[in-house]
């Protein structure tokens, strides 16, 4: 296609920022059509109850006939940058009527959505189709956030054992073998490991203060933040498990489960506290019949080479971009320090 033609294109659309409250019909509408997402629970707790600020949002219509033909949100995030707090954003809840899936419209509704925010740091986890149209925008992929996979049993997700055959015994010799190294990698230590039962207290925001400051840029994992984002999820059952020290938390862990496996949504906290609370979940998770347990992080991530050394194996990865608070793209670091990302940051 031309540049005159997409110069077309773009001008057939107009794009503007809508209020949240007095469109909320719009956008659930939007949400629905093009993302299958327009649950009003999920959009109360993302877009209204974010403890960070509410989401903005921009819709793209047709000039003439003034149809609604594409949607995008950004939604607040303060992250930590050298112990400096600043107000950044994840991008998310990208959508465009298939009449318009060419990369000219998409182009022209998410340059809409960073335009406005100049001076404010962002991110996203884009699909492989919408890195392309980040490349357009002349943001390049920063980073991967890969999906480390550690086997808890030698049993497949869901399966039962059958009789008492030499599979069964082999199986199970397999799983004691495999707890045992847990224990070995555990080591003796200080740490006292459980589930938190209960809303995440002030302590998590000491330790988001503790700790924080030295991950690189990081989102603050307040409290307040960590009650919203997870145990307030409309949707996801999460869990939370500490590490603690004369009963101060060391370190958490934010996990999920489903169908015989188990996903680390979030780790925080001291490097050992970290590696003794991932060993204390293998064995919680195995011992209630999962078979494998998933981590995600960014290869720069200071987990990464942890997770590793515990067992983790490399699987599949999705891209990540950012904005920095000029405009263009942050390559990974900024003033050395780089990205901590997990999938607990991602918009939902």
């Amino acid at each position: 296609m031309t540049l005159l033609a997409w110069s077309a294109f773009e001008m057939a659309l107009a794009i503007s920022e809508i209020g949240l409250e007095d469109n909320r019909h719009l956008i659930l509408a939007a949400l629905g059509r093009f993302l299958g997402a327009s649950d009003e629970k999920r959009f109360v707790w993302l877009y209204l109850e974010n403890p960070h600020g509410p989401a903005r949002t921009w819709i793209a219509k047709e000039q003439d006939k003034g149809a609604v033909v594409g949607i995008a949100s950004v939604f607040p995030r303060r992250l930590v940058v050298r112990g400096q707090v600043l107000l950044g954003h994840v991008l998310g809840d990208f959508g465009v009527d298939s009449q318009y899936r060419t990369l000219g419209p998409a182009v022209q509704l998410q340059r809409a959505c960073l335009t406005a925010l100049r001076g404010a740091p962002a991110y996203d986890f884009p699909s492989r189709t919408m890195l392309s149209v980040y490349r357009r925008l002349q943001i390049t992929q920063v980073n991967s956030l890969f999906r480390l996979a550690r086997p808890l049993s030698f049993s497949k997700p869901g399966q039962k054992p059958k009789g008492d055959g030499i599979g069964n015994r082999l199986g199970w010799m397999g799983n004691q073998l495999l707890a045992f190294g847990d224990r070995l990698l555990a080591g003796t230590h200080p740490y006292e490991c459980s589930l938190h039962l209960g809303p995440c207290g002030e302590e998590f925001s000491q330790l988001a203060q503790q700790i924080g400051g030295g991950l690189g840029i990081c989102l603050e994992r307040s409290a307040r933040y960590l009650n919203w984002r997870f145990l307030k999820h409309p949707s996801l059952r999460h869990e939370v498990a500490t590490a603690r020290t004369q009963g101060s938390v060391k370190a958490y862990a934010v996990f999920t489960e489903s169908e015989g496996r188990a996903a680390l949504i979030d780790l925080f906290g001291d490097e050992g506290a970290i590696r003794v609370l991932v060993l204390y979940l293998s064995s919680l998770l195995r011992k209630r019949g999962l078979s494998v347990v998933s981590a995600y992080c960014l290869e720069t991530h200071p987990w990464f080479g942890l997770l590793r050394r515990l067992g983790f194996m490399k699987r599949d990865s999705d891209p990540v971009v950012a904005v920095s608070p000029n405009g263009s793209p942050w390559n990974g670091t900024v003033a050395g320090e780089n990205w901590f990302l997990t999938q607990g940051d991602r918009e939902s």
